[in-house]
């Protein structure tokens, strides 16, 4: 079915990049100031995240740890006829080397990770953070997303239009970006707005889920909760070593307008918040 949030990454005037598949549910537009701020707002946050564990900081605490490890592996593992003590008064500087050089890669991750778990009490961010909430305060006041709007992860797809008119897909590991959108009613509709756009679907056109029995894999984590905490425990989230998120299964939401069939894509763990604004039967 076709997925009514894939972005055609090719057009960027007029309906732009955040025209999908759904473009013609759009009932609401961002003013191009209100999102150029936004933009601006939000790439001050990001940089501001990446000073406080830099990449080089991540890349030398990476390089310690390595090195260390196969310097330990090569100089000081013993081999079958041969014992810890016999390799340590071959190579004495291997042992202390390696040993250091695993300890201050680890102190190194160590120190990444605090000073990513205490940013939010760093004044440069919440001097930012604070001009993001701003931007986006006023970008929802202008296309009337309602305060209480729960965000709820949609399954997106973005993608390229080649030369040779094939349509190529933005990611490579992976089908979808789960994007947070705030989903809410607004008369008969039921409404998927994002900064950009405000898409207002009929509430007539839902007419069931439909359950796919897959594992998806998460582009991004967008909950405050950390994924292994409730309420999201129960949906059984994987993470890999590199920290993609798996979970499985996902839906589609169908929307149907005469014989044509389209669908909303989201993840196990945000049906009940659809189900709670539409009630329809999950097959």
């Amino acid at each position: 079915m076709k997925n009514l949030f894939a972005f055609n990454l090719n057009s960027h005037e007029g309906e732009g990049a955040f025209s999908a598949n759904g473009a013609k549910y759009i009932t609401a537009r961002a003013e191009a100031s209100a999102s150029n701020e936004l933009d601006a707002s939000e790439k001050n946050l990001q940089s501001v995240k990446k000073r406080a564990a830099p990449w080089w900081l991540l890349l030398l605490a990476e390089l310690f740890l390595v090195g260390g490890i196969f310097v330990l592996a090569v100089f000081v593992l013993p081999g079958d006829d041969e014992s810890w003590a016999e390799m340590y008064g071959k190579f004495p500087w291997a042992v202390y080397a390696g040993t250091g050089a695993v300890v201050l890669g680890i102190a190194l991750f160590a120190l990444c990770a605090i000073r990513k778990k205490h940013i939010a009490d760093n004044v440069e961010y919440k001097n930012a953070d604070a001009r993001v909430q701003k931007a986006l305060g006023r970008i929802k006041e202008s296309l009337c997303i309602p305060a209480g709007a729960p965000e709820v992860d949609v399954l997106a797809e973005l993608y390229k239009i080649g030369k040779d008119g094939k349509i190529r897909p933005r990611r490579r590991n992976g089908r979808f970006y789960n994007i947070p959108f705030y989903v809410y009613l607004n008369g008969d509709c039921l409404c998927f707005a994002r900064p950009e756009a405000v898409y207002s679907i009929p509430l007539s056109s839902f007419v069931c889920i439909y359950k796919i029995n897959k594992s998806v894999n998460l582009t991004f984590w967008n909950k405050a909760v950390p994924f292994n905490k409730p309420p999201y425990k129960q949906f059984k989230i994987r993470a890999s070593q590199y920290g993609m998120k798996y979970v499985k299964p996902y839906y589609a939401v169908s929307v149907r307008e005469g014989e044509e069939e389209s669908c909303v894509y989201v993840p196990s763990y945000e049906l009940e918040k659809i189900l709670g604004l539409k009630s329809m039967p999950v097959i």
